[in-house]
């Protein structure tokens, strides 16, 4: 399994087992974008980048995975996504040497917060809390 795969396997299994983000997230926990209609607080999480460090004959000794978490909702408000976010970063900043199917979670920490709105082209308003994620992954 490829680090990327590894990565977003273990955040969907930890998100998605933890029942206090569940309940905060009742949208549910999705990759790369939630379906179409979702409605109330949901949390999203998507590859930003993955680079591969290889040692001495092309062995690929681990890679460095950067992951957007966010939680979102249709509201003006970062207020009704705090227990989302904090849940979120209780859950992965800080994280080391996790095994996982296919591979290990060597460490994961949050680089970045986010905090933004986003107006679309039809005029609804969506909120992003949440952070940028770096992982070291090790495949194998």
């Amino acid at each position: 399994m490829s680090a990327v795969a590894l990565t977003k396997q273990w955040i969907y299994t930890r998100a998605s087992g933890d029942a206090q983000l569940v309940a905060a997230a009742p949208g549910g926990i999705h990759d790369e974008e939630a379906p179409t209609g979702t409605t109330g607080t949901y949390v999203v999480f998507k590859l930003m980048s993955a680079t591969d460090f290889n040692a001495i004959g092309d062995i690929r000794a681990k890679s460095d995975v950067l992951i957007q978490i966010t939680a979102i909702r249709q509201q003006r408000s970062t207020i009704a996504l705090a227990t989302a976010a904090g849940r979120i970063d209780a859950l992965f900043h800080g994280q080391k040497h996790i095994a996982v199917i296919g591979g290990t979670i060597i460490s994961c920490r949050r680089e970045q917060e986010i905090n933004l709105g986003l107006r679309q082209a039809d005029g609804t308003f969506y909120t992003y809390l949440g952070g940028l994620y770096r992982l070291e992954v090790q495949e194998g």
